[in-house]
């Protein structure tokens, strides 16, 4: 059972709608990001008066567009938002590097590309991919756009708890069940005794 996330929006020409989305865990084929796609459809039900206009979706990625396995929940959040919506899509995406430690000088810079992409209108939804994306624009977010939609993706549910959201922000949060790797390697090596993880000392690394 997940908990529900809900998107709310108002269209000026009509009453306001209400999307509710189930947030469900990973499973191990893979994301599911339905709960972010339905805040994306809350957001586009309220806008169809402008659908000829492109919808700019704005990308923050925690750690690259590349690196598994948050690539892959983009993808997905991509190709579903695709199918769902038939207008027109542009999707600008930012890597905010945060495998290592990003001072508070760094941040402001990235802070300035943003307003500075987005000087003549703001993007029409943020989705913030991973927890560090999250935290870094729940922190920014009022010198950035406060009044635009957020969804937070491929986020692990304890960490999603500590995420502010707005009433038409949403997140799609995971369940990472750690006693059940331990599991799987006693399935496949039954006589292991000790069990070593090496881990670094970034900000995500120090929380696991």
């Amino acid at each position: 059972s997940g908990a529900v996330a809900n998107a709310r929006s108002e269209s000026p020409d009509s009453a306001s709608s209400h999307v509710e989305c189930r947030i469900m865990p990973i499973s191990p084929r893979g994301p599911r990001s339905l709960a972010a796609v339905c805040a994306i459809i809350a957001w586009l039900v309220a806008s169809v008066a402008h659908a000829a206009e492109p919808k700019r979706v704005l990308l923050l990625h925690s750690f690259g567009r590349e690196t598994s396995p948050h690539a892959e929940a983009a993808a997905a959040f991509r190709a579903d938002l695709a199918r769902r919506y038939s207008g027109p899509v542009v999707f600008i995406e930012a890597n905010l590097d945060f495998g290592r430690a990003v001072g508070e000088a760094e941040q402001a810079a990235i802070v300035g590309y943003l307003r500075a992409r987005f000087a003549d209108s703001p993007p029409d939804v943020v989705v913030a991919i991973a927890a560090p994306a999250a935290r870094f624009y729940s922190r920014h977010r009022a010198a950035l756009f406060p009044a635009v939609p957020l969804v937070v993706g491929a986020v692990d549910e304890r960490n999603a708890r500590q995420i502010p959201l707005g009433e038409r922000d949403a997140v799609a949060a995971v369940r990472t069940e750690l006693p059940s790797l331990v599991d799987n390697i006693l399935t496949v090596l039954p006589d292991t005794q000790q069990v070593a993880v090496v881990i670094g000392m970034s900000e995500l690394e120090r929380f696991w």
